[in-house]
């Protein structure tokens, strides 16, 4: 996922998730991977939350999958719940750089009252 290339990631995932596949982590990227991949961002946003949930629930670093789980609301311009997951992971990780930026351009464009295109 590091170099972009998330249909790469989302193969790796797979064999990851069969090699072990109760491992919530894994599921939890795998779902992010295919997000990332998906043309249609929309269309596979609810299982990819329902993904990313279950794994804020069991997983013992709830701050990655919640974190995921912000990026996917301000990738589809859900601007408020964005902001609410970044909080949350700051909440769990206050050094948690990734977050924080990401809450501070969403707080900034709020308060300018500008927002990008929204993705597909």
């Amino acid at each position: 996922m590091r170099d972009d290339h998330p249909d790469r990631a989302v193969v790796e995932l797979r064999r990851a998730c069969e090699l072990e596949p109760y491992n919530i982590d894994y599921l939890a990227m795998l779902g992010w991977a295919q997000f990332c991949a998906a043309a249609d961002k929309k269309r596979v946003a609810v299982q990819t939350r329902r993904v990313l949930a279950k794994a804020i629930h069991k997983s013992v670093k709830p701050e990655v999958a919640r974190f995921y789980l912000g990026r996917l609301e301000r990738m589809l311009g859900n601007d408020h719940h964005a902001i609410e997951h970044f909080h949350e992971v700051l909440e769990l990780c206050p050094d948690h750089h990734e977050a924080a930026t990401e809450l501070r351009v969403l707080e900034s464009r709020l308060a300018r009252g500008t927002r990008p295109p929204r993705n597909k």
